[in-house]
């Protein structure tokens, strides 16, 4: 079984046929997997196989996430990169200070827990965020289309 090349399974052009909305949808869907799971581990070899997950994760939000971002303000794509750039080294910065500050005072497994909660919180709000988006997309073109 071939798994490279043009027409191997896991063929580079998938992510192209999926709106990136989905797959942003689909990789805090993982990050929330991946955090629930991690705050059930209780022993260290159990977090290895959780890494497929992690990388599932970073490889789709880092990949497709600056497309859509771009999605957003498709008029200005250079301004929607540079915001997201600069919003993911800040957040990341801030996050690692966080969690830094926030060990000192509550269990790493709490912190886990609030990870969790945080990448739930995120796939909701994409969730919904993205149905309103479709449905705006649908209104306009209802409007322009005289429908």
């Amino acid at each position: 079984m071939e798994l490279g090349g043009s027409r191997g399974y896991f063929d580079s052009t998938i992510p192209t046929k999926i709106d990136n909305g989905i797959l942003v949808r689909i990789g805090f869907f993982i990050a929330f997997v991946y955090f629930l799971l991690f705050s059930l581990v209780t022993e260290p070899w159990q977090i290895y196989p959780l890494q497929i997950l992690s990388a599932a994760q970073v490889s789709i939000t880092a990949g497709i996430a600056i497309s859509y971002f771009q999605d957003f303000i498709p008029e200005a794509t250079g301004t929607a990169t540079t915001l997201y750039m600069n919003t993911t080294l800040i957040g990341s910065t801030v996050g690692y200070l966080l969690f830094g500050l926030l060990s000192e005072f509550i269990s790493y497994g709490n912190l886990i827990l609030i990870y969790t909660f945080s990448a739930g919180a995120g796939f909701v709000f994409l969730a919904v965020l993205g149905k309103m988006k479709h449905e705006e997309g649908k209104d306009t073109g209802s409007q322009i289309h005289g429908g």
